[in-house]
């Protein structure tokens, strides 16, 4: 079942005209110009079937392999909050909902997270749309750092990881699938629909978050440098 709750309202994400979209040679060592942490989370997202496709915060930066040219928003200045996207997966998901549940418990935890539909387009154009996980929060975090390196630590000890793919998607090329929700078990979908349908709490507590809510409001506050 979802860890995650599905987030009803569709996101669009700007990429340069020149971008490799649809056959990306470098979707690993393009994160170099960033850091080795931005190197391991797209080495862990795609060993996990996943993709580190983006993060914005005032420690890490912006980074991602969809952000090779600069800032895909094309806003001026700096974020205050922290953003950080990933392609969809069941294992990324469970590594994910892992990491933010440990936070609660420790008291650590501002972000909020869910699965959306997102679309990429090159001036205004669609290039593609692929199911994502998202986390957000408009402020910044704590311990920034610290929850990279979690979430780093996650990745390496998920018993889905295979690290051949990241390999081999450097070395031949990495093909994005424009099918944004292969990933679902349809009769799975199913039971929960009709199990929510009954809006018990014992139930919630069994199947998880609904399949459908609202995008909650994220402010995105920026300071410009000019």
């Amino acid at each position: 079942m979802n860890r995650l709750p599905y987030w009803e309202n569709d996101l669009d994400f700007e990429v340069s005209d020149l971008f490799p979209y649809d056959m990306d040679w470098r979707p690993v060592s393009v994160n170099r110009f960033c850091g080795d942490k931005m190197v391991g989370l797209a080495q862990g997202a795609m060993a996990l079937g996943s993709e580190f496709i983006y993060v914005s915060g005032l420690g890490s930066g912006i980074a991602g392999t969809m952000t090779w040219d600069g800032d895909p928003e094309g806003m001026a200045g700096f974020s205050l909050g922290f953003t950080l996207m990933f392609g969809y997966s069941p294992a990324m998901e469970e590594v994910v909902s892992d990491v933010l549940e440990e936070g609660e418990e420790s008291g650590d935890s501002a972000l909020i997270a869910g699965v959306t539909e997102c679309i990429f387009r090159s001036s205004s154009v669609p290039r593609g749309a692929r199911k994502i996980i998202m986390m957000a929060t408009p402020l910044p975090l704590k311990d920034e750092a610290g929850f990279i390196d979690d979430l780093l630590f996650a990745m390496g000890r998920h018993c889905s990881i295979d690290h051949l793919i990241p390999y081999y998607a450097e070395k031949f090329g990495f093909r994005r699938s424009s099918v944004p929700y292969e990933t679902d078990d349809v009769m799975d979908l199913r039971i929960a629909t009709v199990l929510h349908s009954f809006e018990m709490s014992e139930t919630r507590n069994v199947v998880g978050p609904p399949p459908d809510v609202s995008m909650p409001p994220i402010f995105d506050f920026r300071l410009s440098l000019g």
